[in-house]
């Protein structure tokens, strides 16, 4: 569970990011969320934006990424882009999760 200086930090990166996926009129598919995890173990962050003729809803792309890989955390819901962050297995691509680790200890 992130804290709020941790979800701060984020925010701050992700708002310097463009999305980096785009859920359009097919929505959410399994195919579109496995081929975004495999993107958000290799950043961490992941800002989806949904389209105007998008079908989908938030909830419902937040809930695929959820249910897909419980590790995913919702950092932001603003307007109609979702920004989710999943700290990566492999120490090469932990850049991002060590400052936010570190912002954890510092709150202790």
């Amino acid at each position: 569970m992130l804290n709020s200086k941790q979800k701060q930090y984020l925010r701050s990166m992700a708002m310097k990011n463009r999305a980096s996926m785009q859920v359009g009129k097919a929505g959410i598919t399994d195919a579109v969320v496995k081929q975004s995890l495999n993107e958000i173990e290799k950043t961490e962050l992941l800002k989806i934006s949904l389209l105007q003729n998008t079908a989908a809803e938030m909830d419902e792309v937040v809930a695929a990424f959820q249910s897909a890989e419980p590790r995913v955390e919702l950092v932001q819901k603003i307007g109609r882009n979702v920004v989710l962050y999943k700290k990566a297995k492999e120490p090469k691509n932990r850049d991002l999760s060590a400052h936010v680790d570190r912002l954890f200890k510092a709150n202790k």
